[in-house]
């Protein structure tokens, strides 16, 4: 069988490359074609959805990671599709507008997004919270979270005691702002003993209030990166957005064997147990005490990071997914004809 990927972006793109990307050599394994369409620089929704109706007329399944087309657009990859399509999301897309986004222009992007729901023969969302509003538009909805490659992210060698200890956090420069909401912890915490919080991102994290140490991402170089942090972190404000994140951090920092703390936000919840694989921390005086009591125990830290690995192995890893994903994809590419 032969499914077309019209992805949100290239390989660098961390939603492309976890949710479409890393599936690739498995679909190859189980006996599928693939081919993938990715968005071009300055390249209009319209011309991109020309070259994914030549991809879907040659394929037994069109999948829509993430994109939202004009309803024009929308109709003539479905038919070329023959209503074969799957559309995938991990973000909650349809939330109020920011003060950067006008209310004409959210109201396009919820038209789009509803008729995505509508038109595909069945939804993946990233986690609950986005599964819940997709199912108002479609009545076949997939849970399928973003998954880790074990393979690539060994497990990180034990950590002894050292100073200053690594808080570490990985992301976008566009979630530098939850970031910051940890900093006067990670101040505080600095007083009783020696800490820096290493932020690996596309663009420099500055703070005043801690000592800040920024590296850029790299792919090749990401495992590495995470098995010098002592302890992962992902602070998230509890507004609608934050909800419909899809906690990938925590997979990151768990998948490698490092401890968390984060917040008590949506998908976070139902990816790390309290106690078992780090802590979950809601004030200032929660994250100081739950980041000191990882960072002065060596055998703490080891027995969460151990139980997060296990916990991705068995419910978050590619390896693990990956029979699910290709069930749906099978479904989906043996529906009857409904052109």
């Amino acid at each position: 069988m032969r499914v077309a990927f019209l992805t949100f972006g290239d390989e660098r793109t961390p939603s492309s490359r976890y949710r479409v990307f890393q599936y690739l050599e498995g679909l190859r394994a189980a006996g599928w074609e693939s081919e993938i369409i990715s968005p071009r620089k300055g390249e209009s929704a319209s011309r991109t959805s020309l070259r994914a109706i030549k991809g879907a007329r040659k394929a037994d399944l069109l999948f829509i990671q993430k994109r939202l087309f004009p309803g024009v657009c929308l109709r003539l990859l479905s038919a070329a599709a023959k209503r074969r399509l799957i559309y995938d999301f991990d973000d909650a897309l349809f939330v109020p507008p920011s003060k950067k986004r006008s209310e004409a222009s959210h109201r396009r992007t919820l038209g789009r997004l509803h008729r995505s729901f509508q038109v595909a023969q069945v939804v993946i969302a990233g986690n609950a919270f986005l599964a819940q509003y997709a199912s108002k538009f479609n009545p076949w909805v997939e849970i399928l979270p973003t998954p880790i490659d074990l393979a690539a992210h060994p497990r990180r060698p034990a950590h002894f005691q050292r100073s200053p200890q690594i808080i570490g956090w990985v992301g976008t420069s566009s979630n530098h702002r939850y970031l910051r909401l940890a900093c006067e912890a990670i101040c505080r915490v600095n007083e009783k003993r020696p800490v820096v919080l290493r932020v690996v991102s596309d663009r420099p994290f500055e703070n005043a209030l801690v000592e800040v140490e920024n590296v850029g991402w790299e792919p090749e170089r990401e495992a590495l990166l995470l098995h010098e942090f002592d302890v992962g972190i992902m602070p998230l404000a509890d507004d609608t957005w934050s909800r419909g994140k899809c906690a990938f951090k925590l997979l990151q920092y768990m998948a490698v064997g490092v401890p968390v703390v984060c917040s008590p936000v949506g998908a976070n919840q139902e990816v790390m147990k309290d106690g078992t694989q780090g802590f979950f921390a809601s004030s200032p005086e929660e994250w100081m005490e739950r980041l000191c009591a990882l960072l002065g125990d060596a055998q703490l830290r080891e027995r969460m990071g151990s139980a997060g690995r296990e916990r991705v192995a068995q419910r978050f890893s590619s390896q693990a997914l990956l029979p699910h994903f290709l069930l749906i994809l099978k479904q989906v590419a043996e529906a009857p004809d409904v052109s």
